[in-house]
């Protein structure tokens, strides 16, 4: 299978484009960044900005499968307007392009940041634990940007027999690259956990997903998924119910492991998100153990 990766260059673009090469697929790897080391070196690296038709056109005529990561990846790092044009306008040109050429199958980045885990303000779902069925309550800029892209991937499926849609609802994506940065101080402060449900999913689970979207596009599956990608346990050392009763205790609860079901997923999809924080050996220090 041909697939471009855009934001090949990123967290998730490099493990994707890693799994989508063992499995024996030819990549190419699209992004603003230039190559660098720890790049995938079997993949056909080219520079390219998915808000420019001209851009991501050409990239996409003669691929079977795209897969859509690039973007601003969170809030409050660049002005609004920026975030909201970019991942709109690249989400856009990347659909448009994809129905255009024929490809059978576009799997991209969406958000349960959608869903009101805006990583700002604490929660207040409507129920625990949210699945795809929650009501959308986008709270900032960069929330909105995806629930817009959700929409335009309907759009597109409706204007295409041919086209396999799928939005993975990502929780706070974590590995090796950003474990530092992005994981050790949420396990650290449940406070700020907290504003993210303690959801989490390693970025091995996010791979696995995006190949098994493809390999059902490539069998047959039309139309478009929304489904949310999330890791087995809660980003803490506290138990759930700790967590729970301390921060949600008026919540309704409809039972489970986590505060993000993924039920649907693994049952769409036939995989189980298995990866957790407690094997990763920087996680294990930070909580107090090796």
């Amino acid at each position: 299978m041909k697939v471009l990766v855009t934001g090949g260059r990123g967290v998730i673009g490099r493990a994707v484009t890693s799994r989508l090469l063992d499995a024996g697929h030819e990549v190419v790897s699209a992004d603003l960044v230039p190559v660098g080391a720890g790049d995938p070196g079997q993949a056909h690296q080219v520079v390219a900005d998915v808000t420019e038709a001209g851009h991501v056109w050409p990239l996409v005529a003669g691929q079977d499968a795209v897969v859509h990561l690039a973007g601003i990846p969170e809030a409050g790092v660049m002005p609004d307007a920026v975030v909201f044009a970019t991942n709109v306008l690249g989400t856009l040109h990347v659909l448009e392009a994809a129905r255009a050429a024929g490809v059978h199958g576009v799997v991209w980045a969406s958000s349960a940041t959608l869903l009101g885990l805006d990583g700002v303000s604490q929660p207040r779902p409507a129920y625990l634990p949210v699945d795809e069925d929650h009501p959308a309550r986008a709270a900032h800029i960069y929330a909105l940007s995806k629930l817009v892209g959700e929409s335009l991937a309907l759009y597109a499926a409706g204007r295409s027999q041919r086209l396999s849609l799928w939005s993975l609802r990502l929780t706070l994506v974590l590995g090796p690259d950003n474990w530092e940065r992005e994981g050790a101080p949420r396990l650290a402060d449940p406070d700020r956990g907290a504003r993210h449900l303690f959801a989490y999913v390693w970025v091995d689970d996010v791979a696995d997903a995006v190949l098994r979207c493809l390999e059902l596009s490539a069998a047959g599956h039309r139309g478009h998924r929304a489904l949310l990608i999330s890791g087995p346990d809660v980003l803490s050392p506290l138990p759930l119910e700790t967590l729970r009763q301390r921060y949600f205790p008026a919540i309704p609860w409809r039972g489970g492991g986590t505060l993000v079901c993924t039920r649907r997923a693994q049952q769409v999809l036939g995989l189980a998100f298995w990866r957790s924080w407690t094997s990763h050996p920087p996680a294990r220090v930070c909580a107090g153990g090796r």
